[in-house]
């Protein structure tokens, strides 16, 4: 026999199953099941019966009710209820009663878990829940009963349910726990615990964001609920988050640094000489780092050109091996007179991307993102080369948060303040005279160096023993292979400039010489284009760029550039790719200015901008054509777009250039050119977007939202007016998506409105059509499906009156989206054929992608699973068409979904290896839930034999990973189908 409580009545005897019809009869079984193998007074179950009313003969009453219980249920269960004064006993083995056996597993798993059995707690718990059919006594109509047993029942099912989770996340299972979760914390606000699992399982799937977030929802729920805040449990765990704790680290987080060794630290000098003493000191400090309580830092300290960078690269190649988790880097450009230093939230940002942190698993705020490298660095064998700091708080924020690695720091000040934290010194001096001659016979040949010794020493001096001055010196030699040193030294002698005094304040004699020595030995052309160099805000520049930049053709500037390279005026650091050391680039630009004058400058500088601009908003149209495009002015004379023959080359023209067009926007901004600063960061987003580079695209539009804003002087600009209304909405708009991406929805909402006014007040019902698109956009990310259906509805009005085609197409595919996210399918079935006919009379494939992707949802919704796996063949192959390999990886999971359903199991097999390629190729966080997903199916389809799906169309595209097995196309007049989607289509006119 088999009786439950947990849910509604349950009687089974012999597997089928006893209905019991009499209210009185259910009360009365309800209230000795309560109390199994226990003795229930008559009392107690009379004031159950009668909800404390009882009748005047209640006993005569109750055994009457017995009695007929008895003949109901049948001679096992009857045999089992006994009289024993001064009531009744129900007499059940554990197997018998769902509650006693609830109880039992319950008590199992806590001793597993007590003793760190957690397989066995999980699996024991995970039993107990599963026994619960819904709420107890749902159906016995006693109030004395549910009021006095349902909330103890319940307790013993959180507690079970908390012990559960907590095995769950012992075992590593922290990103499927999110979404159950969230559903508890909804449904329970003031319990606690679940508030920390919470913010646990997010904080260990790579999302600290929105670890950090749940805090924030669990402070404000406690406080609305209890008028008092978290309890010390919480607070502790939210402080350990904060500070990276290494204990927090998960059995199996959704992504680690384990897996990525980054590389960054560029190639060495091959010439390198000299510095035995030096690196002794630093090869000493490698046993401290291995065994030493803290993170170990050396401090190289000396003036500019110097060799401290070339010094640090010799000694991390020579030392890889001792750091096998690998070595960070980056140029913190602390002293470079054109750009601002490098914040230690970019620096950070660097490392987390060379650490495979998916961008979508970046948390948006600056101490998170601190937070999550310390942690991701913590106990690993990392060599970090900080180049050129500053000071000591630009470097304190990148030290890694535990002991096992080496930080090098190179400055030119002597960084006081990290020193006395710790930091061990190290002074670089200018290079002995054997140092130096070694260092000239090595680049000019020992034979030149010992024919002349007299010319090379004076060489020697006259470079101050400077290694960069040297270096210069040796490659002039090296062009002229017929010249006497000693005429050489002539030259220098005689060059102006004899003293410069360099920002630490210390005076090496003659190292302007040797720059002014080097470029006045130039041809015009090249001593023209290294001037002009001194303008780019870097980090390098191609022969593209450099032509618009000099006013030639690319093939001049090319050969130009190849010229500075080989004197060592520019080096290559990538091939194709040019850069200026920071004290060339300070005389380069000193150069500019002293010999073209301000005007030539600003000059070369607008014709830079517009070869960016020009070239970016080409590949912003490239990638999303419906887009559109933004009416921009004519490029200056001399300039040569770069031409970009497809979507593909146009993304990988933005990769190349992604930081260089950061640092134009900044340019842009600061020498007052307007009009480029907010429309580069238009053209920027597509890109921005689809790459997960979205604290790059708010800073940028940050940038933006300055230089259309009204007060902003825009010296000699007339593009862009201060009351330049409609630039402002556009902006904004812009800006407001970034916002929705980083989860600030109170900005975005912000931006959002005020783009509504000024659509409003310009009387623009297409704009204000847009907006409320947007606005249904950061309603559905809130999961206010019912106001994103509203803003869609509204935006779709608003485009028919505006006569916006593109906009009613987004619109109406909006619209379906949200009838399918409100469970309403047939209706989004309805819309989503209006939008699939308009999105392809008007070409908007995007739009069309997505809209397949709704119908298809809600195809599989209802059941319509072969219809739906046609759709979604439709969506796949539309986003790999236009390169959104993220979509595409949603729109396959969802056919694997649909083929699954449909019986096809060796095809969704298919779908999701496609999918899992993809993902990994993004490195995307869900790759892993995939990976193990798709483990699980493959095992479970072993031995099944695959049904013979029909073959693929000829034109039907597929991933270079693994070939689509691809489903009948759908007919004309059939709707789509969707993958699934967190949101809907992403607006082109963003």
């Amino acid at each position: 026999m088999w009786l439950g409580v947990l849910g509604s009545l349950s009687v089974r005897d012999n597997g089928a199953e006893v209905h019991i019809s009499a209210p009185k009869q259910r009360v009365v079984l309800a209230a000795m099941l309560r109390r199994a193998n226990q003795v229930v007074p008559f009392d107690d179950l009379a004031a159950a019966l009668w909800d404390n009313a009882p009748p005047s003969t209640p006993r005569v009453t109750v055994r009457n009710h017995v009695k007929s219980l008895r003949l109901v249920v049948g001679p096992a269960v009857s045999a089992r209820i006994i009289t024993r004064n001064p009531g009744y006993l129900i007499d059940l083995r554990e197997a018998e009663l769902d509650l006693l056996h609830f109880t039992s597993l319950c008590a199992s798993g806590a001793e597993a878990a007590q003793a760190g059995r957690w397989e066995e707690a999980d699996g024991a718990l995970g039993r107990a829940l599963a026994l619960w059919r819904g709420a107890p006594l749902e159906d016995i109509p006693s109030a004395v009963l549910r009021r006095e047993e349902v909330p103890r029942l319940e307790h013993l099912w959180l507690d079970a349910r908390e012990r559960r989770i907590d095995a769950a996340l012992h075992l590593g299972r922290d990103h499927e726990l999110v979404p159950e979760l969230r559903d508890l914390v909804a449904q329970y606000p003031v319990r606690e615990r679940f508030h920390g699992q919470l913010m646990l399982a997010l904080y260990r799937s790579g999302h600290q964001a929105e670890a950090f977030a749940a805090y924030r929802d669990a402070r404000r729920m406690l406080a609305g609920d209890l008028g008092a805040g978290p309890g010390p449990e919480l607070r502790q765990l939210h402080e350990r988050m904060l500070s990276a704790d290494p204990g927090l680290a998960g059995r199996n987080p959704k992504w680690s640094c384990a897996a990525a060794r980054p590389r960054q630290v560029q190639a060495g000098t091959p010439d390198f000489v000299g510095r035995a003493p030096e690196l002794a000191v630093l090869c000493g400090m490698l046993d401290a780092a291995a065994a030493g309580p803290t993170v170990v830092i050396s401090a190289v300290g000396g003036t500019a050109g110097v060799g401290k960078t070339t010094l640090a690269l010799h000694f991390a190649h020579q030392v890889a091996d001792r750091f096998p988790d690998g070595q960070l880097y980056v140029n913190l450009r602390g002293f470079d007179p054109s750009r601002p230093p490098v914040t230690p939230e970019e620096a950070i940002r660097g490392f987390l991307d060379a650490l495979q942190v998916p961008p979508a698993s970046i948390p948006a705020g600056p101490a998170a993102q601190a937070a999550l490298y310390r942690s991701l660095t913590a106990g690993r064998r990392i060599l970090v080369l900080l180049d050129n700091a500053r000071d000591g708080e630009q470097v304190r924020p990148l030290l890694p948060g535990s002991p096992g690695g080496l930080v090098l720091v190179t400055s030119r000040s002597e960084l006081p303040g990290l020193v006395a934290d710790g930091a061990r010194p190290l002074g670089l001096g200018l290079f002995s005279d054997t140092e130096a001659l070694d260092l000239l016979a090595r680049r000019i040949g020992p034979a030149r160096v010992a024919a002349e010794p007299d010319a090379a020493r004076d060489l020697i001096r006259l470079c101050a023993r400077l290694p960069l001055a040297l270096a210069i010196t040796a490659a002039r030699a090296n062009a002229r292979p017929g010249f006497p040193l000693a005429a050489l030294a002539g030259e220098l002698r005689a060059a102006d400039g004899r003293l410069d005094a360099l920002e630490t304040g210390e005076q090496i004699a003659d190292v302007r010489a040797v720059f002014s020595w080097s470029y006045h030995g130039l041809p015009p052309a090249p001593a023209r284009m290294f001037r002009l160099l001194g303008l780019h805000p870097g980090p390098d520049i191609t022969a593209a760029a450099a032509a618009s930049l000099a006013a030639i053709t690319p093939g001049e500037a090319r050969g130009l550039l190849r010229d500075l390279s080989r004197g060592h005026l520019l080096s290559e650091p990538v091939p194709g790719r040019y850069a200026l050391h920071d004290l060339l680039r300070v005389y380069a630009a000193e150069r500019a200015r002293e010999e073209d004058g301000e005007q030539s400058g600003r000059e070369a500088t607008h014709r830079l901008l517009d070869h960016y601009l020009h070239t970016a908003h080409q590949g912003a149209h490239l990638m999303q054509p419906q887009r559109g495009t933004l009416p921009l002015t004519p490029a200056r004379p001399g300039v040569r777009p770069e031409p970009l023959a497809g979507n593909e080359p146009a993304l990988e023209w933005f990769r190349a250039e992604h930081r260089v067009l950061l640092g134009a926007v900044t340019l842009a901004a600061e020498r007052g050119f307007g009009a480029c600063a907010w429309q580069l960061p238009w053209c920027m987003a597509t890109f921005l977007d689809w790459q997960g580079h979205w604290h790059d695209w708010a800073a940028t539009q940050r940038i933006a939202l300055a230089a259309v804003t009204p007060g902003v002087t825009r010296a000699g600009d007339a593009a862009a007016g201060a009351d330049d209304r409609a630039a402002q909405a556009i902006v904004r708009r812009a800006f407001a998506a970034a916002c929705i991406r980083l989860a600030d929805y109170d900005s975005a909402r912000t931006h959002l409105t005020a783009c509504l006014r000024i659509y409003s007040d310009l009387g623009d019902q297409g704009g204000q059509s847009r907006i409320h698109r947007d606005l249904g956009s950061l309603s559905e990310y809130q999961e206010r499906y019912d106001d994103a259906l509203g803003h869609a509805e509204q935006a779709l009005r608003l485009s028919r009156v505006a006569g916006d085609r593109d906009g009613e197409a987004f619109a109406l595919s909006n619209v379906s989206s949200y009838h399918m996210l409100l469970g309403q399918h047939e209706q989004a079935l309805v819309v989503g054929r209006d939008a699939l006919d308009l999105t392809r009379k008007l070409g908007a494939r995007y739009g069309e992608a997505h809209t397949w992707l709704t119908i298809g949802l809600s195809q599989n919704a209802l059941g319509r699973f072969t219809e739906a796996a046609m759709s979604q063949q439709h969506a796949r192959d539309l986003f790999a068409e236009l390169g959104d390999r993220t979509f595409e990886a949603t729109t396959l999971g969802h056919l694997a979904d649909a083929r699954e359903a449909a019986g096809r199991a060796r095809a969704a097999l298919a779908a999701r290896r496609q999918a899992l390629a993809i993902l990994r190729g993004l490195r995307h966080p869900d790759a892993v839930d995939l990976r193990a997903k798709l483990a699980a199916r493959v095992a479970a389809t072993a031995d099944t034999p695959a049904p013979a799906d029909t073959p693929a169309p000829a034109d039907t595209p597929a991933t270079a990973d693994t070939p689509a097995t691809a489903d009948t196309p759908a007919p004309a007049d059939s709707p789509p189908a969707a993958g699934t989607t967190a949101e809907t289509a992403r607006d082109p006119a963003i």
